[in-house]
């Protein structure tokens, strides 16, 4: 049986529709010091913001910690203010037990000429602190169910992070040449990607098969 280009094209977008959706990602690096004893600091923190998709009112955030400081907390910018107290989740920290499990707190705040609205606290303890070469993962959400989503987690707002060196407090945020990138980046669907790839490959096949006219 012999299909045309527009019922292949049809039948394959209607296959791409019933593939699983990723959620959308912000993505930053924060690598420029700010203030505090900048020149000791080497490194960078990424930290990955991913709607979660078991809970539309939720984020997931991935760090990952490769410079030289303990990270203390983190204090983020949301372009609505969040309600409600924050609430942590689904803590899971790499290496097993090496970093304590954060808290985390709403609020308008301001740090170093940096504001901020979303406050979370790593544990101090030596044996709980989030060192070097360590990355955690956690669920953020709120006890009033605020919609938080990745697109709320701006780099026009601060993105401000501190780190103890030498028993100085670092504060980095996002710029330079290492900034890859800001809250809203999104990552494509697999099911969009489908869609493009196979919307491309049928319109080629048809210019194939059109005959050359002289």
């Amino acid at each position: 049986m012999r299909v045309s280009g527009f019922a292949a094209v049809a039948v394959m977008v209607a296959g791409a529709a019933l593939m699983p959706a990723t959620a959308s990602a912000a993505v930053f690096t924060l690598n420029q010091c700010a203030t505090g004893d900048c020149g000791s600091f080497t490194g960078s923190v990424t930290i990955t913001i991913t709607d979660n998709m078991s809970d539309p009112n939720d984020v997931n955030f991935s760090i990952a910690n490769n410079s030289n400081g303990d990270i203390d907390y983190l204090r983020f910018g949301y372009v609505t203010n969040p309600t409600g107290a924050g609430e942590v989740t689904n803590f899971v920290a790499n290496p097993v037990g090496s970093a304590g499990a954060p808290s985390a707190s709403f609020g308008a705040g301001n740090d170093a000429g940096f504001a901020y609205n979303v406050d979370i606290d790593f544990p101090n303890s030596a044996g709980a602190r989030f060192d070097f070469g360590e990355a955690v993962s956690f669920t953020l959400g709120s006890s009033s169910n605020f919609n938080f989503n990745t697109s709320g987690f701006s780099p026009v707002l601060a993105h401000v992070i501190s780190l103890s060196i030498g028993g100085q407090s670092v504060k980095i945020t996002t710029g330079g040449g290492g900034s890859s990138g800001g809250g809203g980046q999104t990552v494509p669907e697999p099911a969009s990607m489908a869609l493009f790839g196979f919307a491309a490959l049928a319109a080629g096949h048809r210019m194939r098969r059109r005959p050359v006219t002289k």
